[in-house]
């Protein structure tokens, strides 16, 4: 179960982070992006998590999207706000750049704190997901 979790999750991060690159190259303001590409986001994990990584059915598909709505208003809320603190208000990815000069060339302004945030809610989604979100209820005889 975890692995498909974090293949969906590899997923996930990788469209997040396509269209936050894609956008900004056009020259998008990043938190504006980052908004944008959270919502593409959620919006394919929550398909592919319920589907095929929980396998938790057709079922209860109203109970289960309310709680993932719920989680995932949260999660939302918790990445805009902590990317705004880490980007624009500690600025940590100017300051990994300077710790570690080449990580400036491999990853693009704004991508430092986005893994950072990332990784964070990864961690906590994948219990929240498996004992609230996505649990499958055991039928009464």
């Amino acid at each position: 179960m975890f692995g498909r979790y974090f293949l969906i999750g590899i997923l996930t991060v990788l469209i997040d982070f396509g269209v936050l690159y894609l956008l900004s190259s056009f020259g998008v303001y990043k938190p504006i992006v980052n908004i944008i590409s959270v919502l593409l986001s959620i919006s394919f994990n929550f398909i592919f998590q319920n589907t095929w990584s929980f396998k938790a059915g057709s079922g209860n598909r109203t109970r289960k999207l309310k709680r993932y709505i719920v989680l995932t208003t949260f999660n939302y809320f918790v990445n805009i706000y902590v990317f705004y603190l880490f980007y624009k208000v500690i600025s940590l990815d100017s300051y990994i750049y300077k710790i570690v000069p080449f990580v400036e060339n491999i990853f693009p302004d704004g991508f430092i704190s986005k893994m950072v945030i990332s990784g964070m809610i990864m961690c906590w989604n994948f219990f929240l997901f498996k004992n609230w979100v996505f649990k499958v209820e055991k039928k009464r005889k």
